[in-house]
């Protein structure tokens, strides 16, 4: 009845498993490219705030010793403030978060690989008149590729490794290239001066285009249709005929174009011959699109290869703690702060000794801040405030505003950001049962 007491206390505790549900989100910066031409790039992932030390650091590049592994390059992670390598030969070029943790960070190298990067048709795509054939080369369909993909080259990677050529196709034959042909028929002997209906540019510099040397090969098939037969002229046949554009294979030279032939002269006492001897950046097989005419419009076609990380680059970074300095990791990003750590389950790395809680708000921006703190119900729990902008980290004992612990459960937090605006979060606390001697 009213008023009596129960025969039994409470239930004792009974432990239930939870799993708090994992996040993809991490606070990231990017490292400065001091040095080099790679597309690559070092992109820093911020795991724990409390191990950042402020200091430099710089990731470099070296040859692999292991000639038969087909990566050419290692990298280190050198701590220039303490002159530590960090991490040493490393392959991993990915960011898929397998580095080993350094300094409450991870750093993830990413480089391209040794590839076309890009071909773009100019200056209208859709005039386009020649199209590829699969050869599984890297760009373009399988049509376009680095010389070292197709026969071969001489040249070493930097020399491939960022490249940029524009082939200008023209009318006027006064712009036509005198050309070193090959025949596919005869064992790619060398078969006499063609011509290229155009020229091809290294415009790496555009203020200082070089002219590059062109190479192609003919062949002589007895299945060709009439008419299609070598002819001395770089003329693909057209992919209606199926015969793969005649073979007609286009090569990019590294060497400057003078109007003289260089190539197939085998009395030359260092002749530079056809396939792995030759100086090949690019190399292409292509036809003629469907019914479109071969040299339907002038027009140019720009072909690049990525830049990948060599030993001439070099990246650095200072690994700041968030928020203290504008352009840094965090600067003020609202949607980067965190409530850590979140589950919090009856303790902290962050406390001293088993009488302190500490639960803290993290990646704050270098702003005035007002932090407050709800229960489900909607009621105020507590306010906190940071006023010193350089902080980036406000700290909660897991009282309320009364100064008595909270209870577990789930509370939703809301930051407001002077002069940012605002953002909201949940957390979950889970404290162990609490005997209060004043309530």
């Amino acid at each position: 009845m009213l008023g009596s007491l129960a025969a039994t206390l409470e239930n004792s505790q009974q432990a239930i498993p939870l799993m708090p549900k994992g996040s993809a989100e991490t606070v990231q910066q990017f490292a400065t490219h001091a040095q080099g031409l790679s597309d690559g790039a070092v992109q820093v992932d911020y795991v724990d705030q409390t191990m950042i030390t402020n200091d430099t650091y710089r990731v470099t590049f070296h040859d692999n010793p292991d000639e038969e592994d087909e990566l050419l390059y290692l990298w280190n992670l050198t701590n220039v403030t303490t002159g530590e390598v960090v991490l040493e030969n490393m392959r991993n070029q990915t960011t898929d978060f397998t580095n080993p943790i350094t300094d409450g960070f991870i750093a993830q190298v990413v480089g391209p690989p040794l590839a076309i990067k890009e071909t773009v048709w100019g200056p209208n795509a859709a005039d386009r008149w020649l199209t590829w054939v699969d050869a599984g080369l890297s760009g373009f369909n399988g049509g376009i590729g680095l010389g070292s993909e197709f026969f071969g080259s001489n040249l070493t990677v930097p020399q491939m490794s960022p490249r940029k050529v524009e082939i200008r196709f023209s009318s006027n034959e006064a712009d036509w290239t005198n050309c070193q042909t090959y025949r596919r028929d005869q064992g790619y002997a060398a078969a006499g001066t063609g011509t290229f209906p155009g020229s091809a540019w290294d415009v790496a510099d555009p203020n200082n285009p070089v002219r590059l040397n062109i190479c192609f090969v003919e062949n002589a098939d007895a299945s060709y249709p009439e008419g299609v037969a070598p002819d001395l002229k770089w003329n693909p046949v057209s992919s209606d005929l199926g015969i793969n554009g005649a073979r007609e294979y286009l090569f990019i030279m590294n060497s400057e174009y003078t109007g003289e032939i260089i190539y197939g002269d085998e009395t030359e006492e260092d002749p530079r011959l056809f396939g792995p001897e030759a100086d090949v950046v690019f190399a292409a097989w292509l036809q003629t699109r469907g019914a479109r005419a071969f040299l339907g419009t002038d027009a140019t076609f720009v072909w690049s290869s990525n830049g990948i990380n060599t030993s001439e680059d070099v990246f650095e970074f200072t690994a700041k703690p968030g928020g203290v300095d504008t352009g840094t990791s965090i600067d003020n990003d609202l949607a980067k702060i965190r409530a850590v750590p979140n589950p919090y389950f009856n303790q902290s790395s962050y406390e001293l000794n088993q009488f302190d809680r500490v639960l803290r708000f993290i990646n704050l921006p270098n702003k005035k801040c007002t932090i407050r703190i709800f229960n489900l119900a909607g009621e105020l729990v507590r306010t906190l405030a940071k006023d010193d902008v350089a902080e980036s980290v406000v700290r909660w004992d897991l009282d309320n505003r009364a100064g008595i612990p909270v209870a577990s459960g789930i509370y939703l937090y809301h930051v407001e950001a002077e002069g940012l605006g605002d953002m909201t979060g949940k957390l979950a606390v889970f404290v162990e049962k609490e005997r209060l001697r004043n309530f």
